[in-house]
């Protein structure tokens, strides 16, 4: 069976993978393993480079508590071994790949049937983009070695005076993950996830629930 990677990168995390520690995840049924790049590193460590996409990708309108989509992938992306070519964004940390996903402000643990579906979560908590901050996407590359990032920038979590800064990159071809995280400081009063999650919340990966994301 062929374990796909998901990254976690700084720190970074790669799925087929990486996350904020240095270690390595595997999902609930072998499908995905993820690893950062946080030391000590391993031979699975991903190399962190964040694109930062401000100046040339597009801006998604502000607003608290929206889902924003269908956005064109560029290419086909299997996802749990079901193939995508549009993503939806929303505003609480998390991209979906299910149409009929939902904003939802309470964190829950990856996988949970309560969860919306189809979940990629690079911070999942209570957001505020308002007035501040930037989160927009854009397609990088040309065929077959494209990528689609997703960006936040300076996202103020509405319970803190704290902002987070995050990426989820989607591979072409190797329908890999990296989740790229500059700044994403542990809240104080509130808990967040992160993680991948299937359609129907049988299969999922988390690398980090409560305050275990910290990132200065």
């Amino acid at each position: 069976m062929k374990k796909l990677p998901c990254s976690i990168a700084l720190f970074a995390v790669l799925v087929a993978g990486t996350e904020t520690r240095a270690a390595t995840y595997t999902d609930t049924a072998g499908l995905y393993t993820a690893t950062d790049n946080l030391a000590p590193l391993d031979a699975s460590s991903p190399t962190y480079s964040f694109e930062d996409i401000r100046a040339t990708g597009t801006r998604i309108p502000r607003g608290d508590s929206f889902v924003f989509g269908p956005i064109p992938i560029g290419f086909t992306f299997d996802f749990y071994r079901v193939s995508k070519t549009e993503l939806y964004i929303v505003d609480n940390g998390y991209i979906s790949f299910d149409p009929a996903v939902r904003t939802n402000m309470w964190t829950q643990p990856i996988p949970a049937a309560a969860n919306p579906h189809s979940l990629i979560v690079a911070y999942w908590v209570d957001y505020y983009p308002v007035s501040d901050g930037w989160i927009g996407y854009e397609l990088r590359g040309t065929a077959p070695n494209r990528r689609l990032i997703v960006q936040f920038w300076a996202v103020w979590a509405e319970v803190s005076l704290i902002s987070h800064s995050w990426q989820i990159v989607l591979f072409e071809g190797s329908d890999e993950i990296e989740v790229r995280y500059p700044s994403a400081r542990a809240l104080l009063y509130y808990d967040g996830s992160a993680g991948i999650q299937n359609q129907d919340a049988s299969l999922g990966l988390q690398w980090a629930y409560g305050h275990e994301l910290d990132i200065p």
